[in-house]
């Protein structure tokens, strides 16, 4: 067999074993959570038509990039366990072994996984659960009849207060700020169905009711947009607005770099080290699992390896705790942990002998 073969032949193997893994348990974990929550999501009045079971459906499948995230590095490593072993148990690689295949390049293949697996990971937790995030808001909110991430803000040059109780990015990154309710600065009170910004600026859409103060309040109702101006002027940018409305979690690495803070930086770096996590792991893990003495031990030596890979793992989660905390400045704290994570694979795969 040539080592190409063996290439091919691992990849697949532990691709499959990988995906197995991860569907068992996002499926197990998916119904643990929805029977968990089924009475919150029962608790709603919702609009006539719309059915309950597909939205709890649409809710249950935007977990789904969130679950996934921590699971991928074990899964990396669980998938290259399972595919190896039965080469280790029939000794195919004993027999590569004597054909001047070594252990280290017969199980290149599943390092490159590894890379895959982490760039896999970086795009669900960058690009696609921060899309996800205010729409599953907005679903618990509507399943719940709850309003538990509404959003306020106050324009300083008009001085009116605004509320929204949804703020939400679609897929495409276009913003929407639904049921909105302004008390403005001469004591009016205006609730509308939407804010939207076009070409020509920020406008209120219907309905549109209007509330004048005094003893006996006079109600009065518009069908028509309404233009942002006066007391109702919103002089922020869409991509500002958002900036200050939604959570971090809500928004991009390129979002974020362009706020700056300490906290948004932090969350840019926990984001790309997920790119390396399954690899340190799987550098782990490797060294101690493919040996020749563990042929007749296998269960043992895939729990000793499985063991190891959470050490990288236990040492990056420690140091997104410190980035967000520490003192120290952010690129001592991300380039001592990742140094940290870095040192017992590095280590183990300079230590392997075949």
């Amino acid at each position: 067999m040539s080592p190409a073969t063996v290439d091919r032949y691992l990849f697949k193997r532990s691709l499959a074993s990988a995906a197995l893994i991860l569907g068992l348990v996002v499926v197990l974990m998916l119904g643990l959570e929805a029977l968990m929550s089924m009475r919150w999501y029962l608790k709603g009045d919702l609009p006539e038509g719309t059915s309950r079971l597909w939205l709890i459906c649409q809710l249950l499948a935007m977990r789904v990039p969130q679950i996934l995230s921590p699971l991928l590095p074990i899964a990396a490593v669980g998938g290259v366990l399972m595919a190896i072993a039965p080469m280790l148990r029939k000794g195919e690689l004993t027999a590569l072994a004597a054909g001047g295949v070594s252990l280290r390049r017969a199980c290149r293949s599943a390092l490159l996984l590894a890379i895959s697996i982490g760039v896999l990971d970086f795009a669900l937790s960058d690009q696609v659960a921060p899309r996800l995030e205010t729409q599953r808001e907005a679903l618990e909110d509507l399943l719940q009849g709850s309003f538990q991430h509404g959003a306020t803000w106050h324009e300083a040059d008009s001085g009116a207060d605004w509320y929204a109780e949804r703020v939400q990015l679609s897929r495409s990154g276009e913003l929407t700020i639904s049921d909105v309710i302004i008390a403005t600065a001469d004591g009016r009170l205006v609730t509308a169905g939407q804010l939207t910004h076009t070409s020509a600026g920020w406008q209120l859409e219907p309905p549109i009711v209007f509330s004048a103060g005094g003893e006996q309040p006079q109600l009065e109702r518009s069908t028509e947009a309404l233009p942002c101006t006066g007391p109702l002027a919103v002089n922020a940018k869409p991509d500002e607005l958002a900036s200050d409305l939604l959570s971090r979690h809500a928004r991009t690495s390129l979002e974020l770099l362009s706020r700056g803070s300490r906290l948004e930086l932090s969350l840019v770096w926990q984001r790309l080290v997920r790119l390396v996590i399954p690899l340190l792991c799987l550098c782990c893990a490797l060294p101690i699992f493919v040996r020749f003495s563990n042929r007749n031990r296998l269960l043992i030596g895939a729990a000793q390896a499985l063991l190891m890979a959470a050490v990288p793992m236990i040492i990056m989660a420690v140091g997104t705790i410190a980035a967000d905390t520490s003192p120290w400045p952010l690129p001592v704290v991300a380039a001592l942990s990742l140094a940290l994570a870095l040192a017992p694979g590095a280590a183990l795969m300079l230590r392997w002998r075949d």
